[in-house]
C-alpha cells in the first residue's frame, strides 16, 4: 500500500543476497577470464522486478485500478536497478543483458508506459554496451523495444526474423533466434542446420533465444559453437 511505499528503502546492491553474490561473481570472473571473451552480465527490467515483488494478478488489476500506485514503485525499482547496473559495471562487466520475462503479456500502451519507458531510462545510465531481451514472442512490441535505444534487441526463436530486422531498421543488432529445445532435443546435424538458417535469415549475432535447457547434450552444445564459428 501506499503508506508502505513511502518508507520502502531497498538494500545496498553490493551488500544484500544475491545481488551481492553476482557482484562477486562477476568481478571474479572478470579478473580470471581470457580478455578476448566478453563477460555479458543480466540485469532484469524495472517492470520484471516489479512481477517478482508484486503479486501477478493483483499488478494486472493494478495496470487500471491504481496505475499511479505502480508507477511509483517503479520509481524506485528504478532507482535500484541503476545502481545494481553501475556495480556491475564497476565489477567488469563488459555488456549488459537486460532481461523480461513478463512484458510481453502487455499491451502495447501500457507496455510503454509501465515497461519500456523505464527500460529506457535504465539503459541511458549505462555505459556498457546493451542487449534487451523479452521472452516469448513480443513481436507487436518490437517498434517499442527498439526504441528503448539498446543496441541489440535478443529474440526467441519464436518471432519472426523479417518482423525484428524491419522493425530494427538499423538502429540496433538482433541476437538470438536459435530454438533452445531444438538444442536439447535435436541432433548435431539439427543443430548445424539451425545455425545456418538464423545466418541466412538475417540474425547479426547468433545466440540461444532463450537459456540453455539444463543438460543439453554437450555434443549439440559443440556443434553449435562450430557452426557458429566456422559459418
Amino acid at each position: 500500500n501506499r503508506d508502505e511505499l513511502s518508507q520502502l528503502v531497498f538494500p545496498e546492491p553490493a551488500k544484500t543476497g544475491r545481488m551481492a553474490e553476482v557482484i562477486k561473481a562477476v568481478k571474479i570472473v572478470s579478473d580470471t577470464k581470457d580478455p578476448d571473451v566478453p563477460l555479458i552480465v543480466a540485469l532484469g527490467t524495472p517492470f520484471e522486478v516489479l512481477c517478482t515483488v508484486y503479486n501477478f494478478d493483483e499488478m494486472y488489476g493494478d495496470l487500471k485500478a491504481d496505475p499511479g500506485f505502480l508507477l511509483d514503485l517503479l520509481e524506485k525499482i528504478l532507482e535500484l536497478q541503476i545502481k545494481y547496473a553501475k556495480q556491475l559495471e564497476a565489477a567488469g562487466a563488459e555488456v549488459m543483458m537486460i532481461v523480461d520475462g513478463t512484458s510481453q503479456t502487455l499491451m502495447p500502451k501500457h507496455f510503454v508506459k509501465f515497461s519500456s519507458s523505464f527500460t529506457k531510462r535504465l539503459i541511458d545510465t549505462i555505459d556498457r554496451p546493451t542487449i534487451l531481451h523479452i521472452c516469448g514472442n513480443p513481436v507487436r512490441l518490437l517498434k517499442d523495444m527498439v526504441d528503448t535505444g539498446a543496441d541489440a534487441l535478443s529474440i526467441d526463436s519464436a518471432v519472426p526474423v523479417d518482423k525484428a530486422k524491419a522493425e530494427a531498421g538499423g538502429k540496433c543488432v538482433l541476437v538470438g533466434n536459435i530454438d533452445v529445445s531444438k538444442l536439447y532435443l535435436g541432433s548435431p546435424q539439427d543443430v548445424a542446420e539451425m545455425v545456418s538458417q538464423a545466418r541466412k535469415a538475417g540474425i547479426d549475432i547468433i545466440a540461444p533465444g532463450c537459456g540453455i535447457i539444463p543438460d543439453t547434450p554437450i555434443e549439440n552444445l559443440r556443434a553449435y559453437v562450430k557452426a557458429v564459428i566456422t559459418g
